[in-house]
């Protein structure tokens, strides 16, 4: 089930890099460093939604996978850390 979340086409979008929500963000974005004199907090405030919708939720979930995958390679391969 928490795959499919993400990785799954029969859901329709895959929701993963830049799916619409995304998007959503990166327009609102631009829309502010567009102005004059774009508020500093809410283009700090976007860039962390762009953060935790587009980078964090993945890096949570395949980080660890991947750091444990490298160690089992080496130690399967007989190299030490």
């Amino acid at each position: 089930k928490v795959c499919r979340e993400c990785h799954d086409p029969k859901q329709g979008e895959m929701r993963y890099f830049v799916s619409s929500d995304v998007m959503g963000i990166i327009d609102e974005l631009g829309a502010e460093l567009s102005k004059t004199t774009p508020t500093h907090e809410k283009v700090e405030g976007l860039f962390m939604g762009i953060g935790i919708a587009m980078c964090y939720k993945c890096h949570q979930v395949h980080g660890p996978a991947a750091t444990v995958q490298k160690f089992w390679r080496k130690q399967l391969s007989g190299q030490s850390r």
